[in-house]
């Protein structure tokens, strides 16, 4: 009881695998964790999913190719968090809605990086909430528009705070160092203005979004003023984050 029926054949004589059941009502969530400069799947890494529709938690740790899986259920929002010691973090949204009939997998790798990478002793977040970094929210050259790639993420952020009304979220607009460090600074609070009018457009309450750019004062790479970078190497730091924040 409680588990999906699953039928599985054997031809007479060969040896017997053992057959996985799945629980009624439940989704698989699976991914790797690897470091975020090299790309190396990290073994060891400690994961936490926050489900915001029941409050409960599930924890995880992946295996030595980096991998995990975690049965969750259907139709509910989730904030997974992976770490490790002496590495940094990283969060993700996770949604089950509509999984339901189809391959009941969903999939979600994240990224940490090692201290030693940083040049920093201990790495940590000391700021309240769930930092979430949006790779799909780029800007054209010296524009602040929403594009239409930009336009689908931020529907899924919409559609996500609809259905959690207890979170607040910030969001975090970011440059790459060329250029003047004042006009940055200035462009990237007007692409985060932009993010943030947006979702208000799509319903989402004034009051539960906050718009912060922060230029170029985030570097996540060496790429300074005056050191010679690829486009690929800058595209790293002009990124926009999202904080969310329970209520």
């Amino acid at each position: 009881a409680g588990y999906e029926d699953r039928r599985q054949f054997f031809e007479k004589g060969a040896k017997k695998d053992c057959i996985a059941l799945k629980p009624v009502h439940c989704s698989y969530l699976r991914g790797r964790v690897v470091d975020k400069l090299s790309g190396e799947y990290i073994a060891g890494a400690h994961l936490t999913l926050l489900n915001l529709t029941t409050k409960d938690q599930k924890s995880s740790i992946t295996d030595a190719t980096g991998q995990y899986r975690v049965c969750v259920d259907n139709n509910c929002d989730f904030i997974i968090r992976a770490w490790k010691e002496n590495y940094s973090e990283d969060h993700a949204l996770v949604s089950t809605f509509q999984t339901e009939g189809k391959s009941g997998f969903v999939y979600q790798d994240l990224q940490i990086k090692a201290a030693a990478a940083r040049g920093e002793e201990q790495v940590g977040t000391e700021e309240a909430g769930y930092l979430v970094e949006l790779d799909q929210i780029y800007y054209d050259y010296g524009l602040a528009r929403i594009r239409p790639d930009a336009a689908r993420e931020l529907d899924q952020i919409a559609l996500f705070l609809q259905r959690n009304p207890q979170l607040s979220i910030e969001l975090r607009s970011h440059t790459d160092s060329r250029g003047d460090a004042a006009y940055n600074k200035e462009l990237s609070q007007q692409r985060a203005l932009a993010a943030a009018d947006y979702l208000i457009e799509k319903g989402i309450a004034g009051d539960r979004v906050t718009a912060l750019g922060k230029g170029e004062e985030q570097l996540l790479n060496d790429c300074v003023d005056g050191k010679e970078c690829t486009e690929e190497e800058h595209q790293v730091n002009r990124r926009t984050e999202v904080r969310f924040f329970e209520k």
